[in-house]
């Protein structure tokens, strides 16, 4: 269905907000788009979170059997389950913006801290602060309020992007609200739980590079890289389109043809610094890999002869 972003909406939008890998909701109707005074509503409450932007002017709302005050540059945060109703001052003209936060349920079993993902930790952090308070005024110590004339315009002109921006900026409001409402501040964490693809790939290039020539095995390399076995094998099919052994096989005979071509080794020699302790082995599976045996090859690359089907590379 198509939404219209235009002032005086009727219909509610709702808006997907991911932190953590895990989805909250922002509810966008009337009482934000429309700029004029919030009129007067009967005692309700809401299962979602609801946020008042005081943008102007004087604000009233009755919660716990007192009417509260809130001024032009305030916040108001309402708890799920809060009842309230609104006030209106005479002659005071306001302008407040509000919305309505829908809050993911955070799954009874969880695993242990220091296995899961620093986001997901996070967000669990945020849902469990916006949980537990259930009112608090405060003042715009983070500049919230400088977001929504961005999102309305964002919303009403909808440039290429505006989606994505606007979402931006409720995750920032959301933010601001966390660290207004709680000090506390999550357990000590490892920001990272793992190492980024690029750097990963790196290692498993130079774990090749540095070590071709040693007795190394793949159980070597997951070590090295936090993977599994398992893992490496998709890796290093997605990186090389070969297994453990062959990239290994590979390395080693690159760098062979290499010494033939451009040292004066000897081909026993080579075969120790490509990792081959018994020459025998080197000379059989050079033969087998490039269809040359290493002194032919020598001799062809040495000569200037570098056809590629008599060399096979």
């Amino acid at each position: 269905m198509e939404l219209s972003f235009a002032t005086g909406l009727k219909n509610e939008i709702e808006i997907p907000i991911n932190i953590g890998g895990v989805n909250f909701t922002i509810r966008l109707d009337k009482g934000f788009f429309s700029p004029a005074d919030k009129t007067y509503a009967g005692l309700h409450n809401h299962s979602a979170c609801e946020i008042h932007i005081i943008l102007e002017g004087i604000h009233t709302i009755f919660i716990h059997n007192r009417f509260y005050t809130i001024s032009a540059g305030d916040i108001c945060f309402l708890g799920p389950g809060v009842y309230h109703y609104y006030g209106k001052l005479p002659d005071k003209p306001t302008q407040i913006r509000t919305f309505k936060l829908i809050l993911p349920v955070i799954p009874a079993e969880k695993e242990e801290q220091n296995k899961r993902p620093v986001d997901s930790i996070e967000a669990e952090g945020i849902i469990s602060v916006l949980t537990d308070k259930k009112l608090a005024v405060f003042s715009d110590a983070f500049s919230s309020m400088s977001l929504i004339p961005e999102i309305l315009r964002e919303l009403d002109e909808r440039p290429i992007g505006f989606y994505t921006n606007v979402k931006a900026h409720f995750m920032r409001i959301i933010i601001n609200l966390v660290r207004s409402i709680s000090q506390s501040r999550l357990p000590d964490y490892p920001i990272w739980t793992g190492i980024p693809d690029e750097i990963r790939n790196e290692l498993i290039d130079g774990f090749f590079y540095h070590n071709y020539h040693q007795s190394i095995s793949a159980d070597d390399l997951a070590e090295a890289v936090s993977v599994s076995r398992r893992q490496l094998h998709r890796i290093l099919k997605e990186l090389y389109n070969l297994s453990f052994k062959q990239k290994l096989l590979e390395t080693r005979i690159e760098k062979a043809k290499d010494l033939l071509q451009n040292s004066g080794m000897s081909i026993d020699t080579i075969a120790e610094k490509v990792g081959y302790l018994i020459p025998a082995n080197f000379y059989a599976i050079f033969k087998k890999i490039t269809g040359l045996s290493p002194g032919r090859y020598r001799k062809i690359s040495r000569n200037g002869a570098h056809d590629s089907a008599s060399l096979n590379s």
